[in-house]
């Protein structure tokens, strides 16, 4: 059964705290209860996430680097269950490099989530943290970040 944080979330997904709301939920639940919206997770429903560029500025309206990063991390996670883990390695990269620019740990990031992803999605995010430095870094990816005049980063593609 689904619990109740799920469904209110699901129903509120065009509220952009929805996404930071269903993250902290979805970590603080019970695995019983992890393990059952993992299961149910429909990849088609559309959320409105924070902006995956932005996430290290401090100036964005809805929740802070850190929660924004988180979300971003248990949304990838989740959308990872239903599809190819090579796909979300860019995504990954701007994850990792945003919490470092937002003066976060990512390693302490990304093993928080990681936790709550027991198997595939957790290896992945673990794999990607133990890279070589020059392996996961903005360069390695074709990225770059801008300071930005309302404090923190903007991540930009060359590409």
């Amino acid at each position: 059964m689904l619990p109740d944080w799920y469904r209110d979330r699901v129903d509120e997904r065009t509220r952009p705290e929805a996404a930071i709301e269903l993250a902290a939920d979805f970590l603080a639940a019970p695995e019983g209860e992890r393990q059952a919206v993992r299961a149910a997770w429909d990849p088609h429903l559309t959320w409105t996430l924070p902006n995956p560029w932005r996430l290290a500025c401090v100036d964005e309206d809805t929740g802070s680097p850190a929660e924004r990063i988180t979300a971003a991390l248990v949304f990838q996670a989740l959308a990872m269950s239903s599809g190819d883990e090579r796909d979300a390695i860019v995504g990954l990269a701007i994850l990792f490099n945003s919490a470092a620019l937002a003066r976060l740990d990512p390693f302490a990031v990304f093993e928080r989530v990681a936790a709550a992803f027991p198997g595939r999605e957790g290896d992945t995010f673990r794999r990607f943290a133990a890279r070589r430095p020059e392996d996961r870094s903005l360069a390695a990816f074709l990225l770059s970040a801008s300071a930005q005049e309302g404090g923190g980063f903007e991540i930009r593609p060359s590409w």
